[in-house]
């Protein structure tokens, strides 16, 4: 949870600089800062990339234990399991 919390700190924060430096830039400039900004706001909450690959790396490894150790019945279902892994 320590990671949420700073994570969703360091957008908020880099959200502010960003309207800060808005307000003394020229109009394309602003726009972009602006813009910036706005995807800022739209990241807080949400997992990071790394968070989400770590997630879904994590669930196919279960998978592959979970095929390894038999707890997968039948054969067409160890197959959909591999195919889900494997691509």
């Amino acid at each position: 949870m320590v990671d949420w919390a700073v994570d969703n700190a360091f957008l908020r924060e880099q959200a502010e600089r960003c309207r800060t430096l808005a307000e003394k830039a020229d109009p394309s400039t602003r726009s972009r800062l602006l813009d910036l900004a706005a995807s800022y706001d739209d990241r807080l909450g949400q997992a990071s990339r790394a968070t989400r690959s770590l997630g879904s790396l994590l669930e196919t490894q279960r998978a592959c234990e979970q095929a390894e150790v038999g707890e997968v019945t039948g054969p067409a279902a160890a197959r959909s399991v591999q195919r889900r892994v494997l691509g």
